[in-house]
């Protein structure tokens, strides 16, 4: 610094720079100032500087947090902060996860490589759970100043487990018209429950159940498919892929392959699996061959029912390029009149050797309404036995009302029951008989003279009752129309 006469009362400056060492350590320093010419060869002065250090006694991790996906590795790096005073041991604490392991876990730093950075790798097991797991690595520094240097990195594993299915077995092979069974479960807990949906893509092999639950408890058990391999027409082995899926994509898809060995029977071709007939009706089921065969072969068909009658008894088909295997082949199927009125059913069947046996079912719709044969007996003959016993003894009053009435006089009234008197009486007792006993038509018109002699005398109905069936009755209608006429000579009651 230079000063004159004139400037010597001016402050000068003097910057003061502290250099950046590589120790941790405080330093000081001393500026002298020494004084020459203008009398000031004497003066001397002095200044004490104390620097700060801005290091610190501190290990430097490139990252104190790790991400690393399970069954993958990360790493890290470790150095000393500033030059130690002798070689500083740090030492790495393996994680309590046993999932998460480290490479190394002792690094020595010396007065020339304190700040040379070292790697540690990091590695996640792949476990067999879906969890996410975390695991903490400490580091301790001993020595050369560094004691009281630590630190830590926290590891957190990004889990890349999905349940799988265990199929077993991974295949199957099932008879045409059999059924086997696999079992399904889980390779691992899942998060949370889950349905698996199983779907074949064949509608010759069924599958029982069609969906199946897993949770967090049973996800290790075995859960049973049932696989059923459907009878079909043709004489070739089939083949299907069994799907499982979860419709949230939390569970890993699986597949099962079925194969289905044919029994080698042929199917038969139906134009129904079903017929309806009215009884005393006809109607027709046609039949032919899925396939040719290799030899003629013959279907017997069958009713398990009298009342249901077919119009063959078997039928035969031949192969080859002329046979009739491919040709429909008609069979009349009709329903008996039986005496009740209750609808029917029976069942057709249709078996043979090399042809895979089937049947048809069969309603036949009852013709009979209202009273059964049995009610319309028991009413007619209780009904008969009443109106003839009360008419027996008021037969000559009867007649006489009938004949004695003056002109225009058409009904009157004798033992409670309304008569016409230009009708017959037996008409108008017969209609009478039969709407008490549950005939249908009961109208007199049905009973005219002409029509119930006939009836009468045919021995089989009189008005829809049979007349053998009224037994005694019948002969006390017979004794009041013997009267009737006893009493009217030449005229006949009919």
């Amino acid at each position: 610094l230079s000063f004159t006469a004139a400037n010597w009362e001016d402050p000068q400056t003097v910057t003061v720079s502290a250099a950046d060492d590589d120790d941790a350590a405080d330093d000081t320093a001393t500026i002298n100032l020494t004084a020459a010419g203008g009398d000031y060869g004497s003066v001397e002065g002095s200044l004490t500087v104390d620097v700060d250090d801005n290091d610190e006694i501190k290990l430097v991790l490139s990252a104190t947090t790790l991400d690393v996906t399970e069954g993958r590795d990360a790493t890290f790096t470790v150095a000393l902060d500033s030059v130690p005073s002798a070689s500083v041991t740090v030492t790495l604490t393996q994680p309590s996860n046993n999932d998460v392991t480290v490479d190394d876990t002792s690094l020595i730093f010396t007065t020339e490589n304190w700040s040379i950075a070292r790697a540690i790798t990091v590695f996640a097991a792949d476990d067999t759970d879906v969890d996410e797991d975390s695991a903490t690595i400490g580091l301790k520094a001993a020595g050369g100043g560094y004691d009281s240097a630590a630190g830590t990195v926290t590891v957190t594993v990004a889990d890349d487990d999905i349940p799988q299915l265990i199929l077993t077995p991974a295949s199957l092979t099932v008879a045409e018209g059999a059924s086997k069974t696999f079992t399904v479960r889980l390779n691992t807990r899942p998060l949370s429950a889950a349905s698996i949906d199983l779907a074949s893509d064949n509608e010759d092999v069924t599958l029982s159940p069609t969906s199946l639950d897993f949770t967090t408890t049973n996800w290790g058990d075995e859960q049973t498919v049932t696989v059923q391999a459907v009878q079909d027409p043709d004489a070739s082995n089939d083949t299907a892929a069994v799907s499982l899926t979860d419709a949230d994509d939390g569970i890993g898809a699986g597949s099962l392959t079925v194969t289905v060995t044919d029994d080698g029977d042929i199917g038969l071709m139906l134009s129904a699996n079903a017929l309806a007939v009215d009884e005393n009706g006809e109607t027709s089921l046609t039949v032919r061959l899925h396939a040719a065969p290799a030899a003629d072969i013959t279907v017997a068909l069958e009713s398990d029912s009298d009342e249901v009658t077919l119009g063959a008894a078997s039928l035969t088909f031949s192969g080859g390029d002329d046979g009739n295997w491919n040709t429909p082949q008609r069979v009349t199927v009709r329903a008996a009149d039986d005496d009740d009125n209750a609808d029917d059913t029976a069942m057709i069947s249709l078996r043979g050797s090399g042809i895979t046996n089937t049947s048809v079912t069969v309603t036949v719709t009852d013709d009979d309404k209202g009273a059964t044969l049995e009610q319309e007996e028991e009413a007619a003959a209780v009904i008969l036995a009443e109106v003839a016993g009360a008419l027996l003894p008021a037969a000559s009053s009867t007649i006489g009302v009938r004949f004695d009435a003056g002109r225009g006089v058409r009904t009157a009234t004798v033992a409670g029951q309304q008569l016409t008197l230009d009708r017959s009486l037996a008409g108008d007792l017969a209609a009478s008989f039969a709407a008490r006993a549950g005939v249908q038509d009961a109208s007199q018109g049905r009973f005219a003279e002409d029509r119930f002699g006939a009836e009468r005398h045919s021995g089989e109905w009189l008005g829809g009752i049979p007349l053998d069936a009224i037994g005694d009755c019948y002969v006390e209608g017979k004794l009041l129309i013997a009267s009737y006429q006893a009493s009217m000579p030449g005229h006949n009651l009919n």
